[in-house]
């Protein structure tokens, strides 16, 4: 996005660098007393973005999007936030939980072809003039300032909106209280970044962008994008970045384009895919088993392995975390000798 390489957003943009704070803990508070208001007494299971695709009993859209027609009401409130949002209404002649509704939509569009990883950054492949491909012939848009600011300003204004948000309150440990601060800060990253992009009304063909979306749709994908950035229950799983543990770094590990490949350059100077004994998989199985196995035998192989060895690869930073226990080897092994003798 065009905010990672000039975070134009953020110095541009007067309500980003003097964010309404106190509107924000306003929401917040509210969000999270009508919550636990209405669920008074119940024990809800933990939600997850799967909850927005099922018929869980936390429906998440569902209960954001009632919450905040609730706030919405009072057109006369003093909040900074909700009365941007009714202005605007004003303004356009729609409500302003329409207003949200269309901030959300034109969220999603400049934000649909990152989501998706799209190589053409969601131009219209009619285009073929502009087009450009890689080593692989796959085709791609040249990277263009102008271009990007203006295609995806509404979604870097949603991103801000989420990372102005991140911080958390007091972990709750009781189930109700836990859920209710989660749709409480759902709440209010969505009408924050409904703040921001409102105003570009005047600049997008936010009624088209309303007429080729759902609002459910645009709400739940904002409401996962925002989840993913918050690392919501991301302590629960024990999950690690590839090769953290042996020091590889962003620049030798990454995915795809299309966020379907594990791809290194780890002893290579080009990108590659490695194979399933690599120590950057993460593969069913212990960790011995890919050790042993990494002279490229089948798991399960069918004939015994032919090969005389087989090769292992070991960074050199365990070396010296190793000595010490070297030492401290040869120490008893010294001592268990003496007493033989």
């Amino acid at each position: 996005m065009e905010s990672i390489c000039c975070f134009e957003p953020f110095y541009k943009r007067e309500d980003v660098v003097f964010a309404p704070r106190d509107a924000l803990d306003s929401i917040r508070e509210r969000s999270l007393g009508l919550y636990l208001r209405k669920h008074k007494r119940e024990r809800p299971p933990p939600p997850s973005d799967e909850s927005m695709y099922s018929t869980s009993p936390i429906d998440v859209v569902a209960d954001c999007t009632k919450i905040i027609r609730f706030l919405l009401r009072d057109s006369n409130s003093d909040n900074t936030i909700l009365q941007r949002l009714h202005q605007v209404g004003i303004e356009h002649q729609i409500d302003a939980m329409s207003v949200v509704e269309a901030a959300l939509a034109m969220w999603y569009n400049g934000a649909i072809p990152v989501i998706t990883r799209d190589p053409l950054q969601g131009w219209n492949p009619a285009f073929r003039s502009e087009l450009q491909y890689d080593d692989n012939g796959e085709p791609f848009v040249p990277w263009s300032r102008e271009y990007s600011a203006t295609k995806h300003a509404s979604a870097n204004l949603g991103l801000v909106s989420i990372l102005m948000t991140t911080d958390r309150w007091l972990t709750p440990t009781q189930p109700l209280l836990k859920v209710g601060s989660l749709i409480s800060r759902s709440v209010t990253t969505l009408l924050y970044a409904a703040f921001l992009i409102a105003p570009r009304m005047l600049e997008e063909p936010w009624a088209e962008y309303m007429r080729h979306t759902r609002p459910e749709e645009t709400m739940r994908a904002f409401l996962r994008s925002a989840w993913a950035l918050w690392r919501e229950n991301y302590e629960l799983f024990d999950v690690s970045p590839p090769g953290i543990e042996f020091g590889v770094t962003l620049g030798e590990v990454k995915l795809t384009s299309d966020g379907m490949d594990l791809i290194t350059m780890l002893g290579d100077d080009d990108w590659y895919c490695p194979d399933i004994s690599h120590p950057i998989r993460k593969v069913p199985g212990s960790a011995w088993n890919k050790f042993l196995r990494n002279h490229k035998q089948p798991v399960f192989p069918e004939t015994q392995s032919q090969a005389p060895g087989f090769q292992a690869m070991i960074p050199s930073s365990l070396l010296t975390l190793a000595r010490p226990f070297e030492k401290y080897y040869f120490e008893l092994r010294s001592r268990i000798d003496h007493v033989r003798t």
